[in-house]
C-alpha cells in the first residue's frame, strides 16, 4: 500500500521542556483531505500546497520523560493515518 506521506513520525533529539519543535510532512498522495486535528491543544499546524508545517510547544512537567503528539488526517474516503512527533524531554 502506497504511503500518503513522506514519513509518518518526526523523531527530535532531546530537548528542554517547553521547547517548540518544528516539523514538516510532506503529503504525496492523492486522496483528498477532509479533516486534520492534533491530538493536543500544545500543537499547530498549517497545510500550504502538499506540505504540512507543524509547531509543538513540548509540555513542562519538570521530569526527565519521552513525550509525543500525534496529527489525525481523516481522507474522504474514511481513512485516517496519524503523524506522530517525538522526543526525549529533559529537566
Amino acid at each position: 500500500m502506497k504511503q500518503n506521506w513522506n514519513k509518518l513520525e518526526q523523531i527530535f533529539p532531546p530537548t528542554k521542556e517547553g521547547t517548540i519543535l518544528l516539523a514538516e510532512f510532506e503529503y504525496l498522495g492523492s486522496k483528498k483531505i477532509l479533516d486534520i486535528q492534533s491530538s493536543c491543544n500544545c500543537t499547530n499546524f498549517t497545510l500550504d500546497d502538499n506540505t504540512l508545517y507543524v509547531n509543538w510547544k513540548t509540555p513542562v512537567r519538570y521530569r526527565e520523560r519521552d513525550s509525543q503528539t500525534f496529527i489525525s488526517v481523516e481522507y474522504e474516503d474514511g481513512t485516517i493515518d496519524d503523524l506522530t512527533l517525538k522526543t526525549y524531554l529533559e529537566v
